[in-house]
């Protein structure tokens, strides 16, 4: 009875035993498991962060490849737009070619910018729209040159205009003074037109309108001349000699003497009155602008245009290099050169001689 108790309480004690046995190791393997599932599962969630991560890093890059290639130089453009409204107020005014010229190159760069704007953002390329914004840049710096060259010849013409029309008035008053009073009240009004318009130039000159101030000593020295020539009509007319006589070279009139050619238009002998127009030749290289001017040959009985010829333009300060004996002060002169091969045609106006010679033979 004590044996199989003690078989019986041993194999019972055993059974406890290995009962406990299997159900730690129960416990072992569950615990096994799970923690064999957690590092499963905390693998499956690196997994799906990383490629998360990934999907998010590639998202950021391609907006922002988008973005980076989407965007336009918008601080170049505007600068470059900005360069050309700075030089529109006298560019207008002094430099109009050349100012259209700069807003054509406004026109390509906004058509540029307009183009890539149209394109996918993908395919835009601002390298055009830098390299126009550029040539905008270059084009208004070409405009601000023009008009400060512009601004020094009306200068240099007006000081000249103001010079000739101060010494025609300078000429007129000793012969004014000579003269009965009521022979001269309307060239002494004439005068003080004359003073006033002068005044009127050198203030306009002062405030920088040197467009105004060329028109107005341009306007002043033909009234002076107008004051001269009436003098010189008055005096002819005292001394029997006819007007036209008189004041025919101040005003341009001329006889040609022979056949003559003014760019290949045949010009028959007879009288003409040559006329200096603003009209110049292309400038080529380095070559100063206005050395050359454009003159009309009018018919002087009818005014008519008979033809045309380029001028060389000479100061009166270079004339001495030129000339070899008088030289003709705000009237016109006509020589035979060379025996005759040429007709030169030497007009002097505003402290400047304006020379042309014309072959006497066909071209």
């Amino acid at each position: 009875m004590g044996n199989t108790f003690g078989l019986n309480g041993f194999s019972i004690g055993s059974s406890r035993q290995v009962s406990s046995s299997k159900w730690w190791t129960g416990v072992t393997l569950v615990g096994h498991e799970f923690r064999t599932r957690e590092r499963k599962w905390d693998h499956t969630k690196m997994k799906t962060i990383r490629k998360h991560r990934t999907f998010v890093l590639i998202i950021s890059g391609v907006v922002t490849f988008v973005s980076a290639c989407a965007e336009a130089p918008t601080a170049t453009v505007d600068a470059a737009r900005a360069r050309v409204e700075a030089v529109a107020a006298e560019g207008q005014v002094y430099a109009p070619q050349e100012y259209a010229a700069a807003r054509e190159a406004v026109g390509r760069l906004d058509a540029e910018l307009q183009a890539q704007a149209d394109r996918f953002a993908l395919t835009r390329s601002y390298d055009r729209v830098a390299q126009l914004s550029a040539e905008v840049e270059t084009a208004a710096d070409t405009v601000d040159a023009a008009i400060e060259a512009e601004k020094e010849r009306l200068q240099t013409e007006t000081r000249g205009f103001v010079t000739d029309a101060e010494a025609a008035l300078d000429k007129a008053r000793p012969d004014i003074a000579e003269l009965d009073d009521e022979d001269v009240v309307g060239l002494r009004a004439g005068v003080d037109d004359v003073e006033s318009a002068l005044a009127a130039v050198e203030s306009n000159l002062q405030a920088g309108e040197y467009a105004d101030a060329h028109q107005g000593a341009r306007s002043a020295l033909s009234a002076a001349r107008d004051i001269g020539s009436s003098l010189a009509a008055m005096a002819a007319a005292e001394e029997g000699v006819d007007e036209d006589a008189a004041t025919r070279a101040v005003r341009g009139g001329f006889d040609l003497p022979r056949r003559a050619y003014a760019t290949g238009q045949p010009l028959e002998p007879g009288p003409y009155r040559v006329r200096l127009t603003d009209e110049s030749a292309p400038v080529v290289d380095q070559e100063p602008p206005m050395t050359t001017r454009w003159l009309q040959f009018l018919h002087e009985e009818d005014g008519s245009i008979a033809g045309r010829a380029l001028a060389t333009v000479v100061p009166d300060s270079e004339i001495e290099e030129v000339a070899v004996d008088w030289v003709p002060r705000n009237q016109v002169r006509v020589d035979e050169l060379l025996g005759g091969d040429y007709v030169r045609v030497w007009l002097n106006r505003s402290g400047s001689s304006y020379l042309v010679h014309m072959p006497t033979s066909a071209p």
